[in-house]
């Protein structure tokens, strides 16, 4: 099973939705970013596209679970459309495969003007789903 033709934005997306899920704290957001930033060091690269997936699972977990008029209406969306496209969104042209030193170079750290511009960007992609309207 993938999400955007990726294992990893599936696995992403689940974890970031069962961590929400778990801890009701707002944690999912942070362990997504720092996990990023460890990959920045020499892992994988950061990437917007994982933070994308990320943000979109903590957003269908919230709407799933924030009371029972939002669960209905994403049950009934869900329905409506049959493709992943009505809650996942394009990840087209997210940055990704950052080193430490370019993210730095383009985004300095998570608090930057440039960096939430890129989670802007991303948020604006996910509350524009077909799911969320």
């Amino acid at each position: 099973v993938t999400l955007g033709g990726r294992w990893d934005l599936m696995a992403h997306f689940l974890y970031s939705a069962g961590i929400t899920l778990a801890t009701r704290q707002g944690i999912g957001i942070a362990a997504g970013e720092f996990k990023e930033l460890l990959d920045s060091g020499g892992g994988s690269g950061f990437s917007f596209a994982d933070l994308a997936a990320d943000r979109a699972g903590i957003r269908f977990v919230t709407e799933a679970t924030g009371n029972e008029l939002t669960a209905r209406l994403l049950q009934e969306s869900i329905l409506d459309h049959d493709s992943e496209s009505a809650f996942f969104p394009d990840i087209t042209g997210l940055p990704e495969g950052l080193g430490e030193a370019e993210f730095r170079a383009k985004y300095d750290n998570t608090h930057s003007q440039s960096y939430r511009r890129q989670v802007a960007l991303i948020d604006g992609r996910i509350n524009r789903l077909p799911v969320y309207d």
